[in-house]
Parts: structure tokens; sequence; C-alpha cells
């Protein structure tokens, strides 16, 4: 999830070297990246959409609208210290660092408006110039640790998720040698004796084909990043589940290897009830 995160903020580095050399006033300048930003607007991301960027006041506003149902305001708002580090992190990162520059030199300040669909409700998060001079002297890391470390940050960002009936995302977690997604289940409906290593089995062949149909979406591109992350990192990708009653545990894990083979499956065309073989 870090990559969709940036989406709407490497758009504006692309637009950089566009407008170097064309204006002589930084303010010019950075005007002239925000408007070539904003014709590519708006912009999904995979958890919402990049509206627009606005500059007023000497203060840059980047508006962006949340349309996924597992991310909301009013979580952002009862996690704000984590929310702020999740979007400072991304923010400070990359080719990113040269829109900062910019922001800098024309002597404005970063704003973060975060709104939803169908609601006035929003949240914002702002940058001060010290910040962003900070930033630049120190740029986030961008690599694969970092990146798994950044989803495991969202997951538990959203969370509680309800999936279904039966089954609520809690969090996530890396670990030196998997990234799990934890997950609680309503062991007063599933019997443990149910649990049988073929039902397991079968969990995993279904969440298999579900990730390989994910990957294939126009916002699966950050779920193949953070799979991706997993092989390069010799990461298994776990699910561990367990009851909300009598704290039964069960679990199963996809190797480097399966991930990489379900990559490779995502980006061709085969029968999805045949996803699993040759795992």
């Amino acid at each position: 999830m870090k990559k969709q995160l940036i989406l709407w903020l490497a758009m504006i580095a692309v637009a950089l070297p566009l407008s170097t050399g064309c204006f002589n006033n930084s303010k010019s300048r950075l005007s002239r990246i925000i408007a070539e930003a904003n014709r590519d607007c708006p912009v999904n991301t995979g958890i919402g959409t990049f509206d627009r960027i606005d500059y007023v006041n000497d203060t840059v506003v980047f508006m962006y609208t949340l349309d996924n149902p597992m991310m909301s305001v009013d979580k952002l708002k009862k996690k704000k210290a984590e929310a702020r580090k999740i979007f400072a992190n991304n923010l400070y990162k990359g080719s990113i660092n040269q829109v900062l520059q910019e922001i800098v030199s024309a002597g404005a300040t970063l704003r973060l408006h975060i709104g939803e669909v169908l609601s006035t409700d929003a949240i914002e998060f702002g940058f001060s110039k010290e910040q962003l001079q900070q930033a630049i002297a120190a740029p986030a890391k961008d690599d694969d640790e970092t990146l798994l470390q950044s989803e495991a940050m969202m997951l538990n960002l959203m969370s509680p998720v309800v999936v279904d009936q039966y089954t609520t995302i809690i969090g996530g977690e890396k670990s030196p040698k998997a990234f799990t997604y934890l997950y609680t289940y309503d062991d007063a409906s599933i019997s443990s004796s149910f649990l049988t290593k073929e039902y397991i089995q079968t969990l995993k062949e279904s969440h298999a084909r579900q990730l390989v149909s994910q990957m294939k979406t126009p916002g699966g591109k950050a779920l193949k990043t953070c799979l991706q992350a997993c092989v390069n990192t010799h990461r298994s990708l776990s699910t561990h589940y367990e009851g909300e009653k009598t704290g039964h545990v069960f679990e199963y894990s996809f190797s480097p290897e399966e991930l990489s083979s379900l990559i490779s499956r995502s980006s061709a065309v085969v029968d999805p009830d045949n996803i699993i073989n040759g795992l």
C-alpha cells in the first residue's frame, strides 16, 4: 500500500522536468508544476482518489477523497498520530523530494486534505516549511523493507475491518520470515473440528484465486508490489486466524516461490480454477 499512497505524488514529480527552467520565479515555477499535475487529475490510487492540488496563500493543498470501505476519516481521526506518520513517511521519499524542494523554494507550506465520498467529514495534516526542509535533508527510505513496514502500519490503521459474517481483519505484522495478515473468526459458528487440513487447504486455494484476481484489477498494482516485496526479501505471506472466544488458532501461508508464481499468473490468461496448480 505504500506505493498506492504515493502514486499521486509521483505524478507531480513526473511533471517537474517539464517545468524546470520555464520560469525564473520559484512561485511561478511551482504553479506550473501544479498546473501540469492537475491536468491528469483525478487519479485513482487504490484506496481513494487524488482529486487536485490547490495553491492558495502560500499553501499547497493536496485534495484527496477516500472511497475504499476499509478506510474512513473516522479511523484516521481515532489513530491520528499513526495516520500522520504513514502519510509523512510517504511524502518524504524518492523523487517526491524534488517536489518538496520546489514548495520550500516558493516559501510555501504543505497541507494534505482527506475527505470521503458522500460526506463532509475530513481530516487535514499540515507540514511546515521547517518540516519540509528536514524531510529534504533526510529523505525516508524507499525499499522493500520499508514498503512492508508501511503496509503493516496501514493495515493496523484501517483495522478492524469486517470481512464477512465470520471473519474480521485486525491488523498486519512484519517479521523476519513472513508478512502476516491477522484475523479473528467467529468460533461460535465455526467449530475447530471443522478446520481440517483439507478445509484449510481449500481456504488457501480460494485465497490464491482472490490474490490473482485482485492483481488483475486497475488497483491491483499495490498488491502486486507488496507481494513482490515479500519475494524480494525472502518472506512468506501468512494468514493467521484466532478464535474470538476460544483463542483457537489456525493459519496457512504462501512461500516466496508460491507468491512468485501467483504474480506471474496474474499477468497471464489462465483458468482461475487451476490457479493453485504448480505452487
